[in-house]
């Protein structure tokens, strides 16, 4: 996997602003990619066009930004995939604790690609 340092969530912030018509949004490997910037993108206005986005690897985010993409899914009318894994604050308890206490997760699979050692032990995909 490769490590990205260089976008932090003022860029993601710049970048939600600025290109509201993205459909596919890969942040994967930002080690300086918080919850800050998945509330950003969770709360933008625009992105109604969002199809993908890809959390894996981002080691800054925790367990609060889960709660957050529950939200996105209900908000952006396109969105098919949430895909997260690898990030060091999330673990298969914390997903499977918000799936069966709210229910807001519901749908999200564990993902057979989680299994191999290049992408790391936690992948899940949200997929509709």
């Amino acid at each position: 996997s490769t490590i990205n340092h260089g976008i932090t969530d003022s860029g993601v912030i710049s970048l939600v602003d600025g290109c509201p018509d993205l459909e596919f949004l890969d942040l994967g490997y930002n080690r300086n990619i918080t919850e800050v910037s998945v509330a950003k993108i969770v709360d933008s206005p625009g992105l109604e066009k969002l199809v993908s986005l890809v959390l894996t690897g981002c080691s800054g985010i925790n367990i609060q930004a889960l709660g957050w993409l529950s939200r996105l899914r209900k908000r952006k009318g396109k969105l098919k995939t949430i895909t997260i894994g690898d990030c060091t604050q999330i673990n298969d308890s914390h997903i499977s604790n918000l799936i069966s206490s709210s229910g807001s997760l519901s749908g999200w699979t564990k993902s057979h690609l989680g299994e191999t050692p290049e992408i790391g032990p936690n992948m899940w995909d949200q997929s509709f």
